[in-house]
């Protein structure tokens, strides 16, 4: 997939997610990342089975159809970290909430 902004570099690996116009969403995993002289190539494991022609998306795998509109965002969501017990502002951990 290539992008005009510029990923950086921590965001190397990880899930992609991609959506189309009509809201649906397709999830990746990139693999690796590629700075373009106008961009940023984000390569991913998984055949991206889709392309974009003549104002739709067409999906190539199951289901196959075609979704009007050219517009696919992208998102790589980051998990800073999962704590086992996590504490509450007040300090006190969360198993002891009411």
């Amino acid at each position: 997939l290539d992008v005009a902004e510029t990923v950086t570099p921590d965001a190397k690996v990880g899930a992609l997610l991609i959506e189309f116009a009509d809201r649906t969403v397709r999830g990746y995993n990139v693999t690796r990342i590629e700075q373009l002289a106008d961009g940023t190539r984000l390569h991913v494991a998984e055949d991206p089975a889709y392309e974009v022609r003549g104002g739709a998306v067409h999906l190539t795998s199951y289901p196959q159809r075609s979704i009007q509109g050219d517009i696919v965002r992208y998102r790589l969501p980051v998990v800073g970290r999962l704590l086992r017990n996590p504490t509450r502002a007040d300090g006190n951990p969360d198993s002891q909430r009411p």
